[in-house]
This record gives C-alpha cells, sequence and structure tokens, in this order.
C-alpha cells in the first residue's frame, strides 16, 4: 500500500484542452509528431479520441461517421434517457419470460453480474428506483423519501433477481428495473478503442465523460498523462496526483460533483444498494487501473460504496485491478492511498494545510 502524505501542490492548467469530468488529459504545447482529434457528443457527455501518426489515406469525415454511430447503437441500448432504448424497454417489462437483449447488453450486463458477485452487492445495476426515490436520474423525485419509501424499492433491488439465459435477460420481479450509468461509459471506451485499433491505429487515446483507455505515445513521443482531478470544490482547476499508463485503462467516481440539495442536505449520487442511503464515509473519489475501461468504471463505483479497508483488501486480490482513493481527513485535510500497483508520478498530494 503506498500513502502520500506530502506538502500540499496544486497544478494550474493554462487553459486546459480537455476536462474530462474526475479524469484530465494532460498533454505538453509542442507536437513532434501527427496527432488528430475527434470529438463529440454522446451518453450525455463528451467524447475525444485522440490519434498520433494515422494509418495514410485515412478519410477523417468517413470515421467521424463510423464513431458516431457505433456510440448511437450502445446509447440506443442503455441509456435510461432515452425513451425507446433497450433498456428503457426491459425496465417496462413485466413478464417473467426472457427479455430478448443485443450483444452489447448482454456483455454489460454479465460483467456487472460478477461484480456484483465479488463485491457482496456494492456494485448493483438495479438501482434505478434508489436513484429515483434520492433525485437522480430520468425520473427524480422532488422530496426527501421516507424510510418506508426505501424499504419499499429495497424489496426489488438486487442483482441477484435478474439473470441470464440464453434467449435473453430475465427479471424474477417485475418492478425491477436497471441502471447502467456507472459501467456503460467504460464499455463504450472499450468498444470505440477496439473498433480504431481494428483499423489499424496503433497510438490512441480514448475518453468519455471521463473514463480513459489508451496505448502507446503521445505526440511529443512519451506516454499519455492523465491528471486525476483533485476534489475541491473551488473554481480552479487542480490536480492530486499524475499518472502515466503505457496501456489501459483509468476511471474515476466521485461524489463532489454530482449532489442534489434534499432540504439544505447535500446528498451524493452514490447510493449503497444495500441500504439503499447515500454513501456516508470519508472516500471523495476512487480511481481504477485495468486493462479493460469497463472493468474500471465499474469498480471504481464499487470501491466508493465500500468503505477503505475492505477496498483495499479485495483490490489486492484482483491480479487485473489497482486503485487509488482521495480521503477526507477531516479540517481541510486529505490524503491519497493507493494500492501497491497503482503508481502515481508527479506525486503531489497531499495534506490540504
Amino acid at each position: 500500500m503506498i500513502v502520500l502524505v506530502n506538502q500540499i501542490a496544486i497544478i494550474k492548467t493554462l487553459k486546459a484542452q480537455l476536462m474530462l469530468g474526475f479524469l484530465f488529459f494532460w498533454a505538453g504545447c509542442s507536437q513532434h509528431r501527427q496527432e488528430i482529434q475527434l470529438s463529440g457528443l454522446t451518453m450525455g457527455t463528451t467524447y475525444i479520441i485522440k490519434i498520433v501518426e494515422p494509418p495514410s489515406q485515412m478519410d477523417l469525415k468517413l470515421l467521424q461517421s463510423e464513431i458516431d454511430s457505433v456510440l448511437n447503437v450502445i446509447n440506443l441500448s442503455m441509456s435510461t434517457w432515452e425513451y425507446s432504448s433497450e433498456i428503457t424497454t426491459f425496465n417496462q417489462w413485466a413478464s417473467s419470460n426472457p427479455f430478448p437483449i443485443s450483444n452489447h447488453f448482454r456483455k454489460v450486463i454479465d460483467e456487472s453480474l460478477d461484480i456484483f458477485s465479488k463485491t457482496n452487492g456494492a456494485f448493483d445495476v438495479t438501482i434505478y428506483d434508489l436513484l429515483s426515490i434520492w433525485g437522480f436520474g430520468p425520473s427524480p423525485k422532488q422530496s426527501m423519501p421516507s424510510s418506508n419509501d426505501i424499504k419499499s424499492v429495497l424489496e426489488y433491488t438486487g442483482s441477484e433477481m435478474i439473470s441470464l439465459a440464453k434467449n435473453g435477460l430475465v427479471k424474477t420481479d417485475p418492478r425491477v428495473k436497471l441502471d447502467l450509468n456507472s459501467i456503460a461509459k467504460g464499455y463504450g471506451v472499450d468498444v470505440l478503442f477496439e473498433y480504431l485499433e481494428s483499423k489499424g491505429i496503433m497510438e490512441l487515446f480514448v475518453e468519455i465523460g471521463g473514463e480513459v483507455r489508451c496505448k502507446g505515445k503521445n505526440a511529443q513521443n512519451r506516454p499519455w498523462s492523465i491528471g486525476i482531478e483533485d476534489s475541491s470544490n473551488d473554481k480552479e482547476l487542480r490536480f492530486a496526483g499524475v499518472i502515466r499508463p503505457k496501456i489501459g485503462s483509468v476511471a474515476t467516481s466521485g461524489n463532489y460533483r454530482n449532489f442534489v440539495d434534499r432540504n439544505g442536505k447535500i446528498m451524493g449520487h452514490t447510493i449503497n444498494p444495500n441500504t439503499g442511503f447515500p454513501v456516508a464515509n470519508n472516500i471523495l473519489s476512487v480511481s481504477v487501473k485495468s486493462q479493460k475501461c469497463m472493468l474500471a468504471d465499474g469498480w471504481a463505483t464499487a470501491l466508493m460504496v465500500m468503505d477503505l479497508e475492505s477496498g483495499l483488501e479485495i483490490i489486492q486480490n484482483q491480479s487485473f485491478l489497482e486503485a487509488m482513493w482521495i480521503i477526507e481527513l477531516g479540517d481541510g485535510k486529505r490524503q491519497i492511498i493507493c494500492s501497491d500497483g497503482f503508481k502515481v508520478e508527479d506525486a503531489i498530494y497531499v495534506i490540504r494545510e
């Protein structure tokens, strides 16, 4: 376990090129190799793709169109904000018969059920209605839920109530509704990344809403640099640390950018699916490294729900995962704690005085 408790340092950006939610892409000013950038909107957020030394004769307009088409398919499968999407249709499905699902949907559900099992339910995609009663999602309630409200929703919350069958997805209670926002962006990153690889692109950076997968080197012939945002409420951009993965994915989950005010009480959007209440611990954010972004995305959410000790223990037993926590110590002081394989270069954090 690595604990970083050095002096405070603040990195100011000079008109930062890209805000990645909880992650920031940090690049030098001079470029020594050709680099192209493609960007757009998807899944209620933005995407950015950087390609270094693209194959000759590549039609960028056609590539942009193909990328948007791929993302549109995923969005129409897993977005609860799309009323005709696959997931919305499943949520309205009142039958005990298997609901036919696409291959994209199946892969995400399969991974979600695996994380659910390994985390003792800390990660759960059946929390659509729990999010709604706390004021999140496409159908938010506007008042504080009562204990009876929470108890009622918990009756049909739990991924043990869904199962994959050969011909579809089965729910044991017709009230079960899914929300895949905690893993779908990571999956989208993986799909785009692998699609671009199939085009012969060898050095690239793919990001959707702060979830990143990269390989190779940037235009300066250096490993891609990803800055992890300080969980500060200051308007000024701050970094808690910078990492430079040669290959792989990084995803971050945190509560300090997405919350609602309920009767004067600020509620973070991370809900503990076992209790039905927003998470109440001293974890401000968790960043996870893995080969695939879908894994990093889902596990970052799971570790936000778990306490630090439990999270560290489970990560140390998962050879394909590494993690970094930003912990609130009180009195404005914070601390970075990393699993053994999570290397924070330019370590800058941090106890804040």
